[in-house]
């Protein structure tokens, strides 16, 4: 078996991270004006939601810099 690549691997812990928690800020009701709220308040759910969300946000663009560097 072939060996995932370091990049292929972060980018998928990412977009895994942004296809769990995107659904949840819609059914939480979260708007943008409040993300950023929340995102400092780690104690409440939403907080959490939205920090789970930027997590995968920077998963996904460390996998994308890491592809440009590597195969570039």
């Amino acid at each position: 078996m072939k060996k995932q690549s370091l990049y292929k691997t972060i980018a998928a812990f990412g977009l895994i991270f942004l296809l769990v928690s995107f659904p949840l800020l819609i059914l939480l009701g979260i708007e943008t004006t409040d993300f950023y709220i929340h995102l400092i308040d780690l104690t409440s759910d939403n907080g959490i939601i939205c920090a789970l969300f930027s997590l995968g946000v920077v998963f996904v663009c460390i996998g994308i810099i890491i592809k440009a560097f590597t195969t570039g």
